[in-house]
């Protein structure tokens, strides 16, 4: 099996031009909602926060999300999915313009038949078995 993970500090993410190539290939398009929040202040539970978007395409004046900078992609899909075929299939064909800006990306092959899992120190991933812990 092939798993994408980031290598270096910073944090797994795509390029723009990775993200256009998965969109040519049927990954879907909707508009970025927003995260909304309960009155108690936690956010909302699904699907009034689906983390399924990919595509923001808001075109409010003075719109911003999280990261307070106007963005075309939204990336969680992709964190809960480092398996998905078309994920490997255009890191793959672009190599290091698949990376986003604080992204250094490898595809790792592991055995199909064990139970895995990413861990990460600041953005830097590797893949781990999975295990039994206590504390």
């Amino acid at each position: 099996m092939k798993v994408v993970i980031n290598t270096c500090f910073g944090g797994f993410g795509l390029s723009d031009l990775a993200y256009e190539e998965l969109i040519k290939l049927g990954i879907p398009v909707r508009k970025y909602v927003p995260l909304k929040k309960g009155k108690d202040g936690l956010y909302l539970p699904e699907p009034l926060n689906d983390g399924k978007v990919i595509f923001d395409n808001t075109t409010e004046p003075g719109y911003k999300n999280n990261s307070g900078l106007m963005q075309k992609y939204w990336t969680c899909w992709v964190d809960e999915d480092r398996t998905n075929p078309l994920v490997i299939q255009v890191i793959e064909k672009l190599g290091e313009k698949s990376w986003g800006g604080y992204a250094v990306l490898k595809i790792v092959e592991i055995p199909d038949d064990i139970e895995w899992e990413i861990d990460e120190y600041d953005g830097a991933e590797h893949i781990a078995e999975k295990h039994r812990t206590w504390k």
